[in-house]
């Protein structure tokens, strides 16, 4: 997806999932030497009860970039891909 709308409104649809549990977490971190960005990787795991009851699980990795604006960080972008195979 692209654009701020779509990516609000993918997300705003999985957070009002039935029994959602989501989990980040960041394994290595880098910060550039000037102090304004850094990197974020690691796992993450995803379940929910699907449309017709089933339970959905999922499991893999994620990238987050973050830059310091105004001494505050902000998120630039983040993606994330599952260590399950397509059937």
């Amino acid at each position: 997806m692209s654009g701020r709308a779509a990516v609000r409104s993918a997300w705003a649809a999985i957070l009002k999932a039935p029994n959602l549990s989501l989990t980040f977490e960041s394994s290595k971190v880098v910060v550039s030497s000037a102090g304004d960005l850094a990197i974020a990787t690691g796992p993450y795991q995803l379940g929910m009860d699907g449309p017709k009851g089933q339970r959905i699980e999922d499991a893999g990795k994620f990238v987050e970039v973050w830059t310091r604006v105004n001494g505050e960080w902000k998120v630039l972008g983040n993606i994330f891909n599952s260590d399950k195979s397509p059937t």
